[in-house]
């Protein structure tokens, strides 16, 4: 078990049946959660700066009013949130020995390229 698996708290199925003691395996390090809290901070700013950019086009642009340039990215943010878990959940449901974890990542990374992020 890796200190990725550890802190997302994911359980390798061979592991699944006896319980892990997560204290005895040890916690991530104060470095390497500012550094994943780095990590993050960049995705929330490079997000925030395409919002913004996308909120000034639809306004200034196309002409599109304020108020459904927000209803509309509100309702993108909305399905994004909806969507994203889902391969997550299929994955954590598929069984380890079928093998299947690959065809999950390869469709994710597929949509991610189609979704620009």
């Amino acid at each position: 078990m890796t200190e990725a698996d550890i802190a997302t708290g994911v359980l390798l199925e061979a592991h699944a049946e006896a319980p892990v003691d997560t204290a005895a395996l040890g916690r991530l390090s104060r470095g390497k959660k500012i550094i994943y809290g780095l990590g993050e901070a960049a995705e929330g700013v490079k997000s925030a700066a395409l919002e913004t950019f996308l909120f000034f086009y639809f306004v200034q642009v196309v002409g599109l009013s304020g108020s459904l340039t927000g209803l509309a990215l509100l309702i993108a943010l909305m399905f994004d949130g909806l969507v994203d878990p889902a391969p997550g959940r299929q994955e954590l449901a598929t069984p380890a020995s079928s093998n299947l974890s690959h065809r999950y990542s390869w469709r994710c990374a597929l949509y991610l390229a189609g979704k620009g992020g």
